[in-house]
């Protein structure tokens, strides 16, 4: 990161050419994924049917190098016009989103934070969960880098911040309040944190027990619920132009009528996404250590 770091700096926007070759250039010469490639892949491979699995790799890479890319055009003018880039699957959806908040469900993949900027400059003032930076292991090597891409991305909230998991009795008063302003709350429930309240789900050939916090907090306060993801058009993240194209998919959640009904719709959906882009998330990183279903 602070090799990118230098690199942004020494090439300001006009170079922006100059820019991406040498940024291209950081990220062949260093992998930080290289080490787990193998255990994402036979992860992936466990679970879909993986014709190629060179191409699988290769687009994962991609996508991590794309949200690397997006988090350095957060702070740049050029990033404003992104709404322009967005094609919306469901307008209707959006527009009551922006209307009656509510909560927002997403998938770790590797576009989250670019997902919250998104719904923001499209007119929701946006909350997200996160872990805060000092709680990663990472963060001697990776905490100014972490730290600045939340302050970046949070510059497009519309006065929403991050709340963080270290501060649970925080968010627990902080959430209804938030839903009583009609603001948009982004969650992120796609890992295993089981507790006495988690359903046990199936997820491919494993079982998982998602953290259901937030979504009894949600159903307490009545609040509408959505799952939404960005995902990038694939030519621009194998060739990033200046102006690159999102599809933004969102739709709201109908039956709420318990906590295991609205997890199981959600991975329902993970699994129906990781056919056709199974490159998009990057639960695969963690699904081998989740308990088999045979056991």
């Amino acid at each position: 990161m602070k090799t990118l770091d230098f690199i942004h700096l020494s090439f300001p926007q006009k170079n922006e050419t100059i820019r991406q070759l040498f940024t291209a250039l950081a990220f062949r010469t260093f992998d930080p994924y290289h080490i787990v490639r193998t255990d994402i892949v036979e992860a992936c491979a466990e679970s879909l049917t993986l014709p190629d699995r060179i191409a699988f790799w290769h687009l994962w890479e991609l996508n991590f190098q794309r949200s690397i890319r997006d988090f350095y055009r957060y702070p740049q003018d050029a990033f404003k016009s992104m709404p322009n880039q967005v094609v919306v699957s469901d307008p209707t959806c959006l527009d009551q989103l922006r209307r009656d908040g509510g909560l927002v469900l997403t998938y770790h993949t590797h576009h989250q934070n670019t997902l919250c900027c998104a719904l923001g400059m499209l007119g929701s003032k946006i909350w997200a969960i996160a872990n805060r930076p000092e709680s990663s292991p990472l963060y001697p090597f990776i905490g100014h880098w972490a730290s600045k891409l939340n302050r970046s991305s949070e510059s497009h909230f519309r006065g929403g911040q991050y709340l963080y998991t270290d501060d649970l009795k925080s968010i627990a008063v902080q959430v209804p309040k938030l839903f009583l302003s009609s603001s948009a709350l982004v969650c992120l429930v796609d890992v295993h944190q089981p507790s006495p309240r988690s359903p046990k789900l199936k997820l491919f050939n494993r079982l998982i027990e998602p953290p259901v916090g937030v979504i009894e907090s949600a159903r307490k306060a009545g609040a509408p619920f959505y799952l939404a993801l960005l995902i990038p058009n694939e030519g621009s993240s194998i060739h990033p132009p200046l102006h690159a194209t999102y599809e933004l998919r969102i739709e709201q959640i109908s039956n709420t009528s318990a906590s295991e009904s609205i997890l199981r719709f959600y991975f329902q959906r993970l699994e129906q996404l990781l056919q056709s882009h199974p490159y998009l998330w990057q639960g695969w990183q963690w699904l081998d250590g989740l308990p088999s279903r045979d056991d």
